[in-house]
């Protein structure tokens, strides 16, 4: 979970904080309107990732495909009327709004039948990996949403503290750390930066 929580973290954080930047290519109508809607479908992407998807396969692994079934049905039919609703009064706004409260339906759900029927207890450790990286993309994204040199430079130096402070507070371990450059880096210069 620690693992996918900050894998995804780290994606979902450039993202977040980047987001204008990456979208003032195409002007900037586009990116004030696209801006709200990418960030909430970054955190619910944060949110999904470590959590919804893990524990939906370890409560399949343990011969519960129904139930697994069961929940998703759920959140497809709690899709359709927060869509339904959503949608046609607030616009682009209730779309992300209807996609993170399905997400947090789904991480629910999917929290509840992993303990009942594997007692894994909850990952305390990559949700709060999952909280940093929200809270930092955030603060980023409000307060130095406008595209500059100076703002984009803060956004690059938020994200290293992120890493940064992932690993001073321990909840990721410098073997874990290695885990994930072995496989995002080049064998050749994963080698060679180890030795």
């Amino acid at each position: 979970s620690r693992l996918n929580a900050m894998s995804s973290g780290l994606v979902a954080l450039v993202i977040i904080l980047f987001t204008r930047e990456l979208l003032g290519v195409f002007g900037k109508e586009f990116s004030d309107s696209a801006y709200f809607l990418l960030i909430m479908l970054s955190a619910g992407y944060l949110i999904s990732t470590p959590f919804i998807q893990i524990n939906f396969a370890l409560v399949t692994a343990h011969l519960k495909t129904p139930h697994t079934m069961g929940a998703y049905a759920i959140g497809a039919v709690s899709g359709i009327i927060l869509y339904s609703i959503l949608v046609p009064q607030f616009g682009l706004m209730g779309i992300a709004i209807a996609f993170m409260a399905l997400q947090l339906i789904l991480f629910a759900l999917s929290v509840v039948l992993t303990w009942h029927f594997t007692r894994s207890p909850f990952p305390v450790r990559a949700y709060l990996i999952t909280l940093s990286a929200m809270f930092v993309g955030f603060i980023g994204a409000y307060y130095f949403g406008s595209v500059s040199v100076l703002n984009t430079t803060i956004k690059v130096g938020m994200f290293a503290g992120f890493f940064l402070l992932v690993i001073i507070a321990r909840l990721l371990t410098k073997n874990e750390v290695k885990e994930m450059l072995a496989v995002v880096l080049p064998r050749s210069i994963y080698k060679g930066g180890m030795k």
